[in-house]
């Protein structure tokens, strides 16, 4: 069996009332859907790419320093590439 590692997130309100509404219709939990979720991102590069590039959801004050930090590592990454 599996060894589960509990850990807890911040999720936006909105979202996640939306989301457990259609939780309800469809039987899932959020266990299910992070957990399938992240076996997807680990292990499909197209779905990689499209959450990384996801872009429509609101960022909260503790990801600004992490955004901020990936956009410059993006362009230094991309400037070295080229030398």
């Amino acid at each position: 069996m599996n060894k589960l590692h509990l850990t807890s997130v911040k999720v936006l309100k909105d979202l996640y009332k939306e989301f457990k509404y259609e939780a309800l219709r469809s039987d899932q939990t959020l266990q299910k859907v992070v957990n399938r979720s992240l076996f997807k991102y680990v292990s499909d590069p197209e779905f990689r790419q499209q959450i990384d590039e996801e872009v429509s959801l609101t960022i909260s004050g503790s990801n600004l320093w992490f955004l901020w930090e990936r956009t410059w590592l993006k362009q230094v990454v991309c400037i070295l590439k080229h030398i």
